[in-house]
């Protein structure tokens, strides 16, 4: 298994996109100016949100004038987010914007810290899984009611040119809590030799007795995914079965696992309802948490099923990708967000030898990664919060964010850029169709951390054998339950 990076790619191997995600948190009710505004509400619908916009149209212009803080991470997004606030400074005299390093996993306890005090240290924000805001949403602005408002969202935004899938994980009761800076989906990366070659596909009807799934041509389940890493873990030229992030430490487990449930909640939406934006994949729409159903007891055999064809569980980091892509004979298959994507068309040959993107993942629906802004209600300077983030989430700067952290931008209009420097098209299509369905991972809840931690520190057991698939997904419930999740019946 391979843990998430803990450093973008560099502008060389072009767009590779971590799953990271920044949320804009530091909007205040202060004014530089007093403005005088005139309101009126409409709704604003999308493919796949809905959210009431109040529209605000300044007949004074406000000031963007002093100082505000933004919270980067360090070792993903601070050097490209440095660059965008030296781009905005340059180009509004007279405001400064300071750069505060703030560490994966310690957001959640430093945001809420500072907010519940009504301490401003931060105006804007990032969180590190799209849409995953809780448990500081509370604090965070709505920014349905400025994007009409030209003094601070100019004409030129465009907000419909945004994916919806990007900004839907933000849209949290029908409140815009953030937007997105750079978009990812989690991939299925496949070496077509394996799936093609005639020996392969013989052994495996006869094993199997059914045609060696090909993740070029077909959408592979959780059964089918199983039975290959079976057939390939130390045979017919590969070490691995499979190849995914799960590094213990981080929230990797639990977002392979959304991902290899993704298809099944999907199919089940008759029994369960659509995926809410608001809980993702794990939970029915009205927030249910799915772990103990009938339909992913099953999957959770699967997990544990898919680790034993891997490694030792647990290990490995996600730098490892780099040496998967470079020897041959690792692994079939290798399931990740987009970091890897860069690597499929370095033509020295040193990277991406026999490499492919399925045109689609695990049952037929990617899960979301990402990264968004959002602003603090408490801030003092709401003015220059909301124009920034205006921004650094514009088309422009969506482009030099991709350029210095080569992450994806989430705008049609930018893809044609993408693919004018260099970047295949055939790839970045692949890459944007399944980003286009992709859907929501955790749910927005202040005991999601805890369903995270429960379900790493279980899996062990499961893989061993120590407990059956039904007693760990009954243990991971109880602790989500025991720190406020809702079971299903």
């Amino acid at each position: 298994m391979i843990s998430r990076p803990k450093k973008g790619i560099t502008t060389a191997v072009l767009a590779v996109i971590i799953i990271v995600v920044i949320v804009i948190a530091a909007i205040g009710i202060y004014y530089a100016t007093t403005t005088t505004t005139t309101s009126t509400t409409t709704t604003t619908t999308t493919t796949s949100t809905t959210f009431t916009t109040t529209t605000t149209t300044n007949t004074t212009s406000s000031a963007t004038s002093g100082s505000i803080t933004i919270a980067v991470e360090p070792g993903y997004d601070d050097a490209a987010l440095k660059q965008v606030a030296a781009n905005y400074e340059a180009s509004h005299p007279g405001t400064t914007i300071n750069i505060a390093d703030v560490a994966y996993p310690a957001v959640d306890t430093d945001y809420v810290t500072a907010f519940s005090a009504h301490q401003d240290i931060y105006d804007v924000v990032y969180f590190s899984n799209a849409g995953q805001l809780a448990p500081f949403d509370q604090w965070l602005v709505p920014l349905q009611s400025y994007m009409t408002n030209t003094a601070y969202f100019p004409s030129t935004y465009n907000f419909s040119d945004i994916i919806p899938t990007t900004y839907a994980a933000y849209n949290i009761s029908g409140n815009l809590l953030g937007l997105p800076i750079q978009a990812d989906a989690m991939l299925m990366f496949y070496q077509p030799s394996y799936f093609t070659n005639s020996t392969n596909q013989q052994q495996f009807m006869s094993e199997y007795g059914y045609p060696l799934p090909n993740p070029g041509t077909s959408t592979i389940n959780a059964t089918q995914l199983v039975n290959i890493a079976n057939f390939f873990t130390g045979a017919h030229g590969s070490k691995y079965g499979i190849l995914f992030n799960a590094d213990p430490d981080d929230d990797d487990m639990l977002q392979t696992f959304s991902q290899l449930v993704a298809g099944t909640r999907l199919s089940d939406t008759s029994l369960y309802g659509p995926v809410n934006p608001t809980y993702g994949v794990l939970y029915s729409s009205t927030g249910q948490l799915l772990m103990n159903s009938s339909a992913y007891i099953p999957l959770l055999s699967d997990m544990a099923q898919l680790v034993k064809d891997t490694e030792a569980p647990f290990s490995g980091t996600f730098g490892d990708s780099v040496n998967y892509f470079q020897v041959n004979g690792t692994s079939p298959i290798l399931i990740s967000f987009s970091y890897p994507m860069g690597y499929l068309n370095d033509t020295n040959g040193a990277y991406g030898t026999g490499w492919a993107i399925a045109p689609k993942e695990i049952g037929g629906t990617a899960v979301l990664g990402g990264i968004g802004l959002g602003i603090y209600n408490g801030t003092k300077n709401l003015p220059l919060a909301l124009s920034f983030v205006a921004y650094a989430t514009s088309s422009q700067e969506d482009l030099n964010y991709w350029k210095l952290d080569s992450l994806a931008p989430p705008r049609y209009s930018d893809i044609a850029t993408v693919e004018q420097s260099g970047f295949p098209s055939a790839i970045l299509n692949t890459f944007y169709s399944n980003l286009a369905t992709a859907v929501q991972i955790e749910a927005n809840e202040p005991y999601e951390p805890t369903l995270g931690s429960s379900f790493v520190a279980t899996m062990p057991y499961l893989v061993s054998g120590s407990v059956s698939a039904s007693t760990a997904a009954a243990l991971i419930e109880t602790s989500a339950v025991n720190a406020g999740a809702t079971p299903y019946p």
